[in-house]
């Protein structure tokens, strides 16, 4: 697990030594330079495979390939193995960099297909002059790229803040703005510079320095024409698939640990993990000081499953005060608007001082069906091919109205409706020059079109795995822990797992009013029952209530600050109206909103400086 850095053109002094240096928290423990011609690499590494020999970059036969990366390339045992077969002979004991040298050597660009792990690369192939950079298929691993065509060159890293651009007020991306405001951070493949892009996930970018630069998608989530039903036979398999997941990403020259929270995902990892150490896993729950939305039940499931599976387990204390002495940090680390979860920073840091590597159980909602959109997509096809009440039988009050009243809305429509700022509010929100009235609808329609699952429900599940999985979730696991040079697993993105589960159909996810109805029966193979049948709800950040209450006047010290809005994007009026109308009523939606606008305002006293 590293940061890499790097740019093509001629050299500058000290330039990516400069870049690497700014990413230490990524890499603390080594860091590694490559220069040939007009391409120049750098990297920071944190020792988690091969300690001893592990160092970067790799080069391949003859040192016609140079590598750096950032990741985990978890079969690389087994591909070892198989290139040794070969003839191909290895300078490191187990290095899984010098693996993907003698990889692409041997299978080309294509040489991401042998891989399971996570990964951005960057590779230089001496013998045609090509660099490649290669995000792994789920976007678990970010790189940021800026590609100037009038001279040819390119730059990238690992962080936004490492590529330094001036003049950054001028270069807002307005779109990436109204992106922000609708679904709480950056759009997959952009940035709040116009000028800075996002390598999207499943993609790679081609690039001939003083000549190209081209993007090519390599892995799309494949969705057969006919979707397994049989409950029995998917169950066993997803089972098996989860189980080897966790086996690989248990590979490591250090200690593994876990995050625990009590709910049945990050619970069914602790379970199989627990089974392949030699002594107590350790796993970190987040509590808080007073209980808010059932956080509470959340300690005592997540306590009950170490005592099971016999856990050195550890609970870390967020509280309000901490949260506003540490934001500031946050929003400076980002180097960009974020509104989506910031309680990451805090456990990942306490965890950080014990170990390098955590598993964790993201993407089991998006893959199996979980939050409202997908319940109510589940519902969708049944209500359009019958229209009634019978349709929507045992849904919650609010979820059966959503559809009744949204059932004739193009799919980007529901994905407005549920934005923290909908069109709607967006044209209030944001000033005529900054928004124009349905832009945003067009820009998830753009989305929208890249799908290829046909039911509701898939549909649903596909869009948040290319978009809120990638934008919000994988963003802030990796920026959030890395940044205390902790390095988060995730065994429910094993892309052979993905693959098998957007095979199924969509009665195995939800069904009736049960989500993730599958997970929880395999969930039941290893978890008590009570644990598994539990009513939970999708963790919501903690702040949004303490603005109303412990950070009250903190929260309005920045929304009321003269140098707030001094961007001139905000329709003053509108947020001072709204921000009202929250400390009136405090309705939770509300508190949705004022949150969004108190991170923007943190921001954006970094960003456009004084």
């Amino acid at each position: 697990m590293c940061g890499i850095a790097g740019y093509t053109g001629r050299r500058i002094a000290g330039k990516v030594e400069a870049m690497t240096a700014m990413m230490i928290h990524r890499g603390p423990d080594d860091e590694g330079f490559y220069e040939d011609g007009a391409v120049h690499f750098g990297m920071r590494r944190l020792s988690i495979v091969d300690i001893a020999t592990g160092q970067q970059p790799k080069y391949g036969v003859d040192r016609a390939v140079a590598v750096v990366f950032n990741g985990e390339i978890y079969n690389y045992v087994e591909l070892r193995a198989e290139l040794e077969g070969k003839g191909y002979r290895f300078e490191s004991e187990s290095s899984d960099t010098e693996v993907i040298a003698f990889l692409y050597q041997e299978h080309g660009i294509g040489f991401t297909a042998r891989m399971i792990g996570m990964f951005a690369i960057a590779l230089h192939d001496r013998t045609t002059g090509e660099v490649f950079l290669i995000r792994d298929r789920l976007g678990k691993k970010p790189i940021y790229y800026r590609y100037d065509a009038e001279s040819g060159t390119l730059e990238f890293g690992s962080e936004f803040n490492l590529i330094d651009v001036p003049d950054r007020a001028a270069h807002i991306d307005r779109d990436a703005v109204a992106w922000y405001f609708s679904q709480k951070a950056m759009p997959g493949d952009a940035s709040i510079d116009r000028r800075i892009r996002k390598l999207p996930a499943g993609c790679y970018l081609r690039h001939i320095p003083g000549r190209t630069c081209k993007i090519v998608r390599y892995y799309h989530v494949p969705v057969p024409a006919r979707l397994e039903t049989d409950a029995a036979s998917a169950i066993a398999r997803v089972d098996a698939l989860i189980a080897d997941a966790v086996r690989l990403r248990m590979r490591a020259d250090v200690e593994v640990g876990a995050f625990l929270s009590g709910g049945v995902d990050s619970s069914l990892i602790v379970s199989l993990a627990a089974r392949l150490t030699e002594k107590p896993l350790k796993t970190y729950c987040l509590v808080y000081e007073r209980e808010i939305n059932e956080k509470e039940n959340d300690r005592r499931y997540a306590r009950l499953v170490s005592e099971r599976c016999g856990t050195r387990h550890r609970e870390v204390l967020l509280t309000p005060q901490l949260l506003m002495d540490e934001l500031p940090k946050i929003v400076a680390h980002y180097g960009q608007p974020n509104s989506a979860v910031v309680s990451n920073w805090f456990i990942a840091r306490e965890m950080g001082r014990e170990l390098k590597v955590a598993l964790s159980g993201d993407g089991a909602d998006e893959l199996f069906g979980s939050y409202f959109l997908h319940r109510v997509s589940a519902a969708l096809d049944r209500y359009r091919r019958h229209p009634d009440d019978e349709a929507l039988r045992g849904l919650p009050d609010a979820e059966a109205s959503f559809v009744r009243e949204h059932a004739g809305l193009p799919f980007a429509g529901w994905i407005d409706r549920f934005a923290v700022f909908p069109d709607r509010e967006l044209r209030q929100l944001l000033t005529p020059a900054t928004y124009r009235q349905g832009r945003i609808l067009e820009l998830l329609a753009a989305r929208e079109s890249e799908l290829a699952s046909s039911d509701p429900l898939n549909r649903m599940l596909e869009f948040d795995c290319r978009n809120l999985l990638v934008d919000q979730i994988l963003n802030y696991s990796d920026m959030l822990s890395m940044a205390h040079s902790l390095e988060v697993r995730t065994p429910f993105l094993d892309h052979r797992l993905v693959d098998a589960v957007f095979s199924l159909d969509r009665s195995l996810k939800i069904r009736g009013t049960e989500t993730k109805w599958l997970l929880k029966q395999v969930a039941r193979r290893h978890l008590p029952a009570d644990l598994v049948t539990r009513k939970k709800e999708g963790f919501v950040e903690p702040a949004v209530y303490w603005i109303g209450n412990e950070m009250r006047d903190w929260c309005r010290s920045w929304l009321e600050a003269p140098a707030f809005n001094r961007l001139g994007f905000l329709n003053g009026d509108y947020v001072r109206d709204l921000t009202a109308r929250f400390y009136r009523d405090r309705d939770f939606f509300d508190g949705k909103r004022v949150w969004s606008l108190l991170m923007f305002a943190i921001w954006e006293q970094r960003y456009a400086g004084p």
